[in-house]
C-alpha cells in the first residue's frame, strides 16, 4: 500500500505490506468525541523539520515535527502521508472536516489530534467513511506508533485507528456496525455482550491454540492505554464508532485503558410541534456507538485494569402537538462491544470491567388544549386526544463466548439498565359554545398513557459475573378532560343546555423487567393523575328556561405496573382529582319601558292615522325615562280609537308601529330590544286563521320576526291587575319597529305597551 493513496483504499509500498508492518500503539488521553487533557511529551524527533503552518491539498512529507506549542491546520481533508517517522507534540488539526495521517514511519502522539465537526459540510450520513465530513482516520505502518497517555483525540465523528484501512474507510458505520454484530460470519474467537434476546448459544474454546494467519516474522503488539474522558464534543450522526482493526502479525495489547463512550446524540428537531388538530410523532433516538476491537494477524490481551465504559443510546424525540394526538419517539438500544481476534483473547493478566450504556428514555408526549373562540348550533364536542410516552430503550446483553478465550473469570459486567418510558400530559379540548338559544358541545376526553420502561436482562458465560440488570421506569402520565361548553343564553325562550366535562384516563407506563445473572430489580411503574374536565354552564333566559347545568367528566388513574426481576419495581401511585359540575344558567333580568296612551291626540275618540310621541315610564308608571314614537297605519278601512277607564286605544283593522329607533332615555344607553309586553282590555273577531300579527322590523324594512295570536287576554273584569302577554324575538338582526296588526272585521283595546329591552 502506498502513503499516497486515496483516504479509504488500499496502498503499495514500503510500510503498508499487509502483515509486516510494525506499530507500537500507545493511546493516551484521548478525547473521543470531546474531553481535554494537556499536552505534553519532549516534542519527540529533534532532527525532523518542523511542520508547516497549514496544508491545503494531499500532500506527502519525508517528516513531520510539530513542536510543543506549535499548530498545523490541515485544510479541505487533504491527506497527510509522512513517509518517514512523525512527532507531534503540539496539535495536529483539521479546519472543520476529517482528518486523514498516515504514517509509514515511526508515529509518537503526545500532544493534540482534533477533527471539528464542519458545520457547512452535508456529506450523507450513509457515505463510507472515507466520505464523511468529521472524524480522525489514523493509518499506521511498519514503524512503531505510540499515542501517549497525554495525548488528546477529539473529535464528534467516527475514530479509526488501523494499518488496513480499505478494510474500514470503505465502508459505511451501518455496515461497520452491522459487522458487529455478525458473529456468524467466521469463527474466529469473540467475546461480546450480545445485545439480543435471541443471541447465538456461548461456545467456548472450540479452537484451543493460536493460528498463524501472517507468513513471516512476528511484529511487535499495538498497546492501547490511557483514559478517554466522557464529557465534551457531543457525537454526530447515528451509529458513530469507533474502530482498532489490524491485519499485521502482531497482537493487540489492552493495558489499563479506560474508554467512556460519549451518549448518543440527540436528533435535530427532536421536539416534533404540529399545528392544531394534526398528529405529532417524535423521531426514534439514536443508536449508541459501538467499539470495535479487531485483530485479524493475532492475539487481543488484556493487561492491568481494563474498564470499557460503553455509550448510551439517545433519547427518543419529544411529540407535542394542539387538540390531536402526540406519541414520543422510542429511545434507542445502547452501545456495544466486540473483541475478536485470530490468535485468541487472554484475560488471565488483567481484569475487564464491561460498563453496559444505559437504554435510551422515551420522548415525552404532549397535547395541549386550544381556546375555543367560535359558537355553534348546537356546539361541537371538543375533540377527544391521547398522549403517549415513548418506550424506554431494552438493553438486553448475553455474553456471547467463543473460540480460544482465557480468563472469563476475569471478566465482570456491571449492573445492566433500561431506558426509562417517557411522560404523557394531555388536555381534552373544551366543547364549542352554544350560540343564542343553542346546547353546547361536551369537552373532548383525556388520555395519557406513560411509556413503558426498557426491559433489562443479562447472561453471562462461564466463570464471568455480573452485577445485575435493572428494567427502566415507566413514564408517568397526567390527564386532564376538557371544559364542556357553555349554553347559549335565550332572551325569550329556553336557553341551551351546557357541555358535560371530558373524562380523563391516565395510566403511567409498566416499569421495565430486570432479569438474569446477578441481582435484577424491575423498573418502577408510573406516576398516574387524571383531572375531570369541568362541566359547562348553562345559558341564562328571560322569560324561557334557564339553560341545565351539567356534570363534570370522570377521572381515572392507574399506576404504572411494577417490572418483575428478583426484587419488583414498586407500583406507580394513582391520583384523580373531580372538576367541577356546571351550573344551570340564571334569568336574565328584562328592563320594561312602559308605553300608556294618555299622551295621545284624537277628536271625539277617533285617532287619525301618522305618528305621534309620547312619554315611556318604568314598568309602575312612577317614573319617566325618556320618550318614543308611535305611528298609526293609513290603511284602508282601518279605524283607531281611545277611550277612558281605563285610557286605552282601539285598532279596528289596520296596525299600530312603535318606533324602537326612536327610543330617547333620559339616562344610559337603549339596549337590544326583544319585543312588546301587551295588556288588552278585551279583542273581537281573533281566530286561528285570522289571528293578531306581531311582527318585528329591522333597518331595512325586512320583517326578521313574526308572532301570532288567535286571541288576547280579556281585563274588563280587573283593568287595574291586567294580565299581559309577550310577543318576543330571537334574533341576531337589530329591531327597528315592532308592528301590531289587526286583521279586517277584528277589533282590539290596547291599555298598555312594555318595551322588552333585556
Amino acid at each position: 500500500m502506498s502513503g499516497a493513496g486515496d483516504a479509504g483504499g488500499p496502498a503499495q509500498g514500503k510500510g503498508f505490506r499487509r502483515g509486516w508492518w510494525s506499530a507500537v500503539l500507545m493511546i493516551g488521553l484521548v478525547q473521543g468525541w470531546g474531553g481535554c487533557a494537556p499536552g505534553g511529551g519532549s516534542g519527540g524527533n529533534d532532527n525532523a523539520a518542523e511542520a508547516p503552518e497549514e496544508i491545503t491539498e494531499d500532500t506527502t512529507l519525508e517528516s513531520l515535527n510539530i513542536p510543543t506549542g506549535r499548530t498545523t491546520t490541515v485544510r479541505n481533508g487533504a491527506v497527510v502521508t509522512v513517509t518517514g517517522d512523525a512527532t507531534i507534540a503540539g496539535t495536529l488539526a483539521s479546519d472543520g472536516g476529517p482528518l486523514h495521517l498516515r504514517v509509514e514511519g515511526e508515529l509518537e502522539v503526545t500532544g493534540t489530534l482534533e477533527a471539528p465537526a464542519d458545520d457547512d459540510a452535508d456529506a450523507p450520513a450513509d457515505a463510507p467513511l472515507s466520505e464523511h465530513d468529521t472524524g480522525l482516520f489514523i493509518v499506521v505502518g511498519d514503524g512503531a506508533a505510540t499515542i501517549g497517555e497525554s495525548a488528546v483525540l477529539s473529535t464528534p465523528g467516527c475514530i479509526v485507528v488501523t494499518d488496513d484501512p480499505s478494510s474500514v474507510l470503505d465502508r459505511t458505520p451501518e455496515e461497520l456496525s452491522e459487522e458487529m454484530l455478525d458473529v456468524g460470519s467466521d469463527d474466529l474467537p469473540t467475546l461480546i455482550p450480545f445485545p439480543s434476546e435471541t443471541a447465538p448459544a456461548s461456545v467456548q474454546a472450540f479452537r484451543q491454540g493460536r493460528p498463524l494467519v501472517q507468513q513471516g516474522a512476528e511484529l511487535p503488539p499495538v498497546t492501547v492505554s490511557g483514559t478517554w474522558p466522557p464529557d465534551g464534543v457531543v457525537p454526530r450522526g447515528d451509529q458513530p464508532i469507533v474502530i482498532f482493526r489490524f491485519t499485521g502479525a502482531r497482537d493487540l495489547v489492552i493495558d489499563g485503558w479506560t474508554y467512556n463512550g460519549p451518549p448518543a446524540p440527540p436528533r435535530e428537531g427532536e421536539d416534533n410541534s404540529s399545528d392544531a388538530g394534526t398528529r405529532a410523532t417524535g423521531r426514534a433516538g439514536r443508536s449508541g456507538g459501538n467499539l470495535h476491537l479487531r485483530n485479524e494477524g493475532g492475539e487481543i490481551r488484556i493487561a492491568g485494569t481494563v474498564t470499557l465504559a460503553l455509550s448510551d443510546g439517545g433519547r427518543g424525540g419529544d411529540a407535542t402537538t394542539v387538540c390531536a394526538t402526540a406519541t414520543g419517539g422510542a429511545g434507542a438500544e445502547p452501545g456495544n462491544l466486540r473483541m475478536t481476534a485470530s490468535g485468541g483473547i487472554n484475560l488471565a493478566g488483567g481484569s475487564l470491567v464491561i460498563r453496559p450504556g444505559r437504554g435510551g428514555d422515551g420522548g415525552e408526549a404532549t397535547v395541549n388544549s386550544d381556546e375555543v373562540l367560535t359558537e355553534g348550533c348546537p356546539g361541537a364536542d371538543g375533540v377527544n386526544t391521547t398522549a403517549t410516552g415513548g418506550a424506554g430503550g431494552r438493553n438486553v446483553k448475553a455474553l456471547f463466548v467463543r473460540g480460544n478465550v482465557v480468563g472469563l473469570e476475569k471478566v465482570s459486567i456491571d449492573e445492566v439498565v433500561g431506558g426509562n418510558g417517557g411522560g404523557a400530559t394531555v388536555s381534552g379540548c373544551a366543547g364549542e359554545d352554544g350560540e343564542e338559544c343553542c346546547d353546547a358541545g361536551a369537552g373532548g376526553s383525556a388520555t395519557a398513557i406513560g411509556g413503558a420502561g426498557g426491559a433489562a436482562s443479562v447472561a453471562v458465560a462461564g466463570a464471568a459475573t455480573a452485577s445485575g440488570a435493572r428494567g427502566g421506569n415507566g413514564g408517568a402520565a397526567s390527564a386532564s378532560g376538557g371544559e364542556g361548553g357553555f349554553g347559549g343564553d335565550c332572551k325569550f325562550a329556553d336557553a341551551g343546555a351546557a357541555g358535560a366535562g371530558g373524562a380523563a384516563t391516565a395510566t403511567g407506563g409498566a416499569g421495565g423487567s430486570g432479569s438474569g445473572a446477578g441481582a435484577s430489580r424491575g423498573g418502577d411503574g408510573g406516576d398516574a393523575f387524571a383531572l375531570g374536565g369541568d362541566g359547562g354552564f348553562g345559558g341564562d333566559s328571560a322569560l324561557g328556561l334557564p339553560g341545565a347545568g351539567s356534570d363534570a367528566g370522570i377521572p381515572t388513574a392507574t399506576g404504572g405496573a411494577p417490572g418483575g426481576g428478583a426484587a419488583p419495581g414498586a407500583a406507580g401511585e394513582a391520583a384523580t382529582e373531580e372538576g367541577f359540575p356546571g351550573d344551570e344558567g340564571d334569568e336574565i333580568e328584562l328592563i320594561i319601558f312602559c308605553f300608556g296612551f294618555a299622551f295621545v291626540a284624537d277628536t271625539d275618540g277617533v285617532i287619525a292615522a301618522g305618528s305621534q310621541t309620547g312619554p315611556i315610564f318604568n314598568e309602575d308608571g312612577s317614573e319617566e325615562l325618556g320618550t318614543m314614537s308611535m305611528t298609526f297605519a293609513d290603511v284602508a278601512g282601518a279605524q283607531y280609537f281611545k277611550g277612558a277607564d281605563p285610557v286605552h286605544i282601539g285598532l279596528q283593522g289596520g296596525s299600530v308601529e312603535f318606533d324602537a329607533g326612536s327610543l330617547a332615555l333620559d339616562e344610559g344607553a337603549v339596549g337590544q330590544v326583544g319585543g312588546l309586553r301587551i295588556a288588552t282590555l278585551y279583542g273581537e273577531g281573533l281566530s286561528e286563521d285570522r289571528p293578531l300579527v306581531v311582527e318585528a322590523v329591522n333597518a331595512d324594512g325586512d320583517v326578521v320576526g313574526t308572532q301570532v295570536f288567535a286571541e288576547v287576554p280579556d281585563n274588563q273584569g280587573d283593568p287595574a291587575n291586567p294580565e299581559t302577554f309577550d310577543a318576543t324575538f330571537t334574533t341576531s338582526e337589530t329591531i327597528v319597529v315592532i308592528r301590531i296588526t289587526v286583521p279586517e272585521g277584528a277589533f282590539v283595546t290596547i291599555i298598555e305597551v312594555c318595551i322588552i329591552d333585556p
